[in-house]
């Protein structure tokens, strides 16, 4: 009934976004007994009515990515910010570069390295924003790890931006050091 809905009231209703469907926000639960696609609910369905949330009893899951940036700059657990999902049919999953561009701003006073599977500073880097690393094409859903819910997680890796500050006596360098943004240098060793 939502599908008919949905594709039926294209030239009755206009959203200010261009959607063909008014804008409905709220829950909905179907009890379902034939299997839906989880690839069509959410790139087709959830599409159109971007405000509700949908539950199905019956799903065919689909290879989903999250795309993650952690508060923390390691560790896989913890309060994150969504960067982005994608679920797909089949093949692999659009270039977070291209999708999300350079997230850095989204932690402000970070550097943002890239993606990779593991949220660790010494991370193995998937794919960079300038694409000098770039690893994405060759990765496939059975060379990447995921969870029981056929769910990839892909991590930004953001560190704290660091200045170096060198040291000098005359023309000699003494020492560098690098200081993390916000925290101070109380002179040389």
């Amino acid at each position: 009934m939502l599908r008919v809905f949905a594709d039926e009231s294209s030239s009755v209703f206009r959203t200010e976004e261009g959607k063909n469907v008014p804008n409905i926000t709220g829950i909905i639960y179907v009890n379902n007994s034939t299997q839906v696609d989880e690839f069509d609910i959410r790139n087709n369905l959830q599409t159109k009515f971007d405000h509700l949330t949908f539950f199905f009893a019956n799903v065919k899951t689909a290879p989903t990515a999250k795309f993650l940036l952690m508060d923390a700059d390691s560790g896989e657990s913890g309060t994150y910010t969504l960067v982005g999902s994608q679920t797909i049919e089949s093949g692999w999953f659009a270039d977070p570069i291209v999708e999300y561009g350079d997230i850095s701003k989204l932690k402000p006073n970070h550097d943002f390295y890239g993606w990779a599977t593991s949220n660790s500073l010494d991370a193995d880097i998937i794919i960079n924003i300038d694409h000098s690393i770039d690893k994405w094409d060759t990765l496939n859903l059975d060379t990447v790890p995921h969870d029981e819910n056929n769910t990839y997680y892909f991590y930004a890796i953001c560190p704290i931006h660091s200045w170096n500050v060198k040291v000098y006596d005359g023309e000699t360098l003494l020492e560098t050091v690098k200081v993390p943004h916000g925290e101070y240098f109380s002179g040389p060793t």
